[in-house]
């Protein structure tokens, strides 16, 4: 390798050099491999605290005082008391080794719960409610359709039938009168329940005309 190195230096060209030294180029080329740096050994701080004044520090951290609180706020508390243990990064690193950096506050826990089920083995023992909204005779209005199912039948319970069957006549008999109700009556009634002036004496009216100009007069006045 030596005498390629030498051919090199007085400009004689590679190949032939290579070729006299009896060396392959592309290893007379190859650059050295350079010797790994030894690791040099950790300089020891001379301010590194004992493992005595360490576990003091982890004492006072954990300590009922200061159990909840950051350690910034543990180093700001304990200087405003004139003591010094270390350093917010030297009680960071010793809560580290101790496996102790999380939330230091003590936090409620709440553990997963099993969902509530509940299971029919006969009728008549678990049901389930449901509504839907049905369209009424005009556009816009709507009734809402309750059902009770019995969830191990699967039948509409017969209550809801037998509430059906009695106010038959009172469901069908809204279609037939094109949607009236009381509503209007019942809607001015509250007005003057609630009214302040009136509610103590509207209870009181034995006149239909003067109870009627009253609800007039409440509901917006009479239309002229």
């Amino acid at each position: 390798m030596n005498t390629y190195r030498e051919l090199v230096a007085v400009e004689v060209p590679t190949r032939v050099a290579a070729s006299l030294a009896g060396v392959s180029r592309a290893m007379a080329n190859r650059k050295p491999r350079v010797p790994l740096p030894v690791p040099a050994v950790p300089l020891v701080p001379a301010n590194r605290l004992t493992d005595a004044e360490r576990a003091r520090v982890l004492e006072v951290v954990n300590s009922k005082e200061f159990v909840d609180l950051p350690p910034i706020q543990i180093y700001a508390r304990l200087l405003d008391a004139g003591i010094y243990l270390a350093s917010t990064s030297t009680i960071y690193r010793i809560l580290a080794e101790n496996k102790q950096v999380k939330e230091r506050r003590r936090l409620a826990r709440h553990p997963a719960r099993a969902i509530p089920e509940l299971v029919a083995t006969g009728p008549g023992q678990v049901y389930s409610w449901d509504i839907t909204k049905l369209p009424g005779p005009i556009k816009g209005k709507y009734f809402d359709c309750y059902v009770m199912i019995d969830i191990y039948s699967r039948y509409i319970v017969a209550r809801l039938g037998w509430a059906l069957r009695q106010w038959s006549e009172a469901f069908l008999g809204y279609f037939d009168t094109g949607g009236a109700s009381n509503g209007g009556t019942e809607a001015v009634n509250g007005l003057i329940e609630l009214h302040r002036r009136v509610a103590r004496v509207a209870r009181g009216f034995r006149n239909y005309d003067n109870y009627r100009l009253r609800m007039l007069l409440i509901g917006g006045g009479p239309q002229l």
